[in-house]
């Protein structure tokens, strides 16, 4: 969910004491309060800071003040705890609220326990143990809870009552944290700890970036499947993908049931999953595998270290440049700077584009050498005199194929690639009938040269026959330079770097044609008007006919063949 969020992780419920409270402000930033939904006494107010100093304790996470004097913080550690150290600080709790507690051990946060817990000793000399994670899990170690500063038994009618607001939190696409504490006895081993009291509920939100659900949206349109995959509760995870538009016809799955499902029957669901929460490592690595069974491409993003198995199998490999891991880093195939999904759909229509280019920029190339290959072999077979000297060649493969095949490499992308089905793997890169059409204009090139050559010989002398050649080659280049079906992608948004290209080796052409010193170099002499009448006609017959000459274009008449 990284990618699809805001990386500003935000407390915006807090449940103590059978009391709720609204948290106001946004992001790692100072403003912001708690707004009691009714009316409390001040015993409940302190329930709620009993929790926050939970909170603070059962933390890693640390802020640093950024040197703009309006209270915005810069996080260091995970954004879930920095978030409750935020909301601590809105409350008015300091970090030296806690400078009377030392920490001894320390549980990490495990992601198959869903929860992590840390012993203090405590100001009074005696040690505390603090647990925080998945609700769940927490109420299971529970057997008390906390009101108005005192500890009252968690009987079994109280328990659906948290429960259910836990997942009322989690329905409102709130990331539910439950806190528990329990003082400890000396001889006590903390791990083995139960009959903890239940502090209360965080219920925090990291907000979609706005740009998200447009880039689904394209998605959806480009054929490319998005799943989710968040070890957040289902609900949570729930209500995120409708808000970005995710869940639409999809379904929804938890890790459980994915334990419960053998290879053949995931393989046979993966294709309507679109989200997956309570998800485990193993979980990801076993939705990559089912996916590429299938057949498809499939790309993985991810920044934790439990993330990097599954990126690792994945056909493309995508890490977090900002929160990522360096171990995630490291088996990626691509690191996303900025973390935002948006920016992978960028990419995606930025490698469509480079494709489509690639195969007009070797199509236009081969359209023109093959021309250039039918009009000496038509030549040679008649037993005529070579209709182009070397240097003549080198000057069109430089002047017509060089510089155009690099500008076509600038074409902007086509506004309909992103409203097309990903291609094949498999397919070739002539495929969808370019290398046919290739063979039928570079065939008609090529004759349309010979024509331009062959009246030269019949009218005029071999050095004019051979500029009419060079002249006809060169305004056939610059004609299929801007063919609309160039590379068989659909037509590409004007591109100047391409009308320069085609410009400057048209003028190339010309100036070897008409310009004293370069005539002779070249071996050509200068064209008169009735010479240029069979290279224009010959040119412009192959731009007309072109395109009729293959199956499914209209004829010049409109009619289609």
């Amino acid at each position: 969910t990284g990618t699809i969020t805001r990386n500003e992780m935000t407390v915006r419920e807090v449940c103590a004491g059978g009391r709720r409270w609204l948290v106001t402000g946004v992001g790692y930033h100072r403003r912001g309060g708690f707004l009691p939904v009714d009316g409390y006494p001040a015993s409940g107010r302190d329930d709620l800071n009993h929790l926050l100093v939970a909170a603070m304790l059962c933390n890693n996470a640390a802020l640093d003040f950024l040197p703009t004097g309006e209270g915005e913080w810069k996080i260091n550690g995970d954004p879930t705890e920095a978030a409750l150290l935020v909301a601590a600080a809105k409350a008015g709790l300091e970090p030296d609220t806690i400078s009377g507690y030392h920490r001894l051990a320390e549980e990490p946060f495990d992601a198959r326990e869903r929860q992590m817990a840390v012993v203090c000793t405590t100001p009074g000399g005696g040690r505390i143990l603090v647990v925080k994670g998945a609700p769940d899990r927490i109420m299971e170690r529970c057997t008390f809870y906390r009101r108005d500063g005192k500890e009252h038994p968690l009987e079994e009618h109280l328990r659906p009552r948290v429960t259910a607001a836990a997942e009322h939190m989690a329905a409102r696409a709130l990331r539910v944290l439950a806190l528990a504490y329990k003082p400890l006895t000396p001889a006590q081993d903390w791990r083995a700890a139960d009959g903890l009291v239940l502090a209360g509920l965080v219920g925090m939100q990291d907000p979609p970036r706005a740009e998200v659900a447009d880039a689904i949206e394209r998605c959806r349109q480009a054929g490319v499947a998005v799943v989710m995959i968040t070890g957040d509760h289902p609900r949570t995870a729930a209500a995120v993908a409708r808000e970005i538009g995710l869940l639409d016809g999809g379904r929804l799955v938890t890790g459980a049931e994915l334990d419960a499902m053998n290879d053949q029957a995931l393989d046979a669901a993966v294709d309507d999953i679109r989200v997956c929460a309570r998800a485990l490592p193993r979980h990801k690595l076993r939705l990559v595998g089912s996916l590429q069974r299938q057949g498809h491409v499939v790309a993985m993003a991810g920044d934790g270290i439990n993330d990097a198995p599954a990126v690792q199998q994945a056909d493309i490999g995508l890490a977090m440049g900002r929160c990522g891991t360096d171990l995630t880093k490291s088996v990626a195939d691509m690191v996303i700077g900025d973390d935002n999904f948006a920016t992978i759909v960028c990419g995606i229509e930025e490698g469509r584009a480079v494709y489509a280019n690639i195969r007009s920029a070797v199509a236009y190339l081969l359209y023109t050498n093959a021309g250039d290959l039918v009009l000496m072999l038509t030549a040679a077979v008649l037993g005529l005199p070579l209709p182009l000297v070397p240097i003549q060649l080198l000057w069109i493969n430089l002047s017509g194929d060089s510089l155009p095949a690099l500008a076509i490499m600038a074409d902007p992308p086509r506004p309909g690639q992103m409203r097309r089905p990903p291609r094949p793997k498999d397919e070739k890169l002539l495929a969808g009938g370019l290398g046919r059409r290739i063979l039928t204009r570079g065939t008609l090139i090529g004759l349309a040269g010979f024509f331009a050559y062959r009246r030269g010989l019949d009218r005029w002398d071999l050095e004019a026959a051979r500029t009419m050649a060079l002249a006809s080659l060169g305004v056939s280049q610059f004609l299929h330079l801007f063919d609309p079906a160039l590379g068989a992608d659909g037509p590409a948004p004007p591109n100047p770097y391409k009308a320069a290209a085609g410009v400057t080796g048209l003028l190339m052409i010309l100036a070897s044609i008409y310009l004293p010193g370069l005539c002779r170099i070249f071996q050509t002499v200068p064209l008169s008007w009735r010479q240029w009448l069979p290279v224009l006609g010959g040119a412009g017959a192959v731009r007309l006919f072109g395109r009729a000459l293959e199956p499914g274009h209209p004829l010049p008449s409109g009619r289609k063949k």
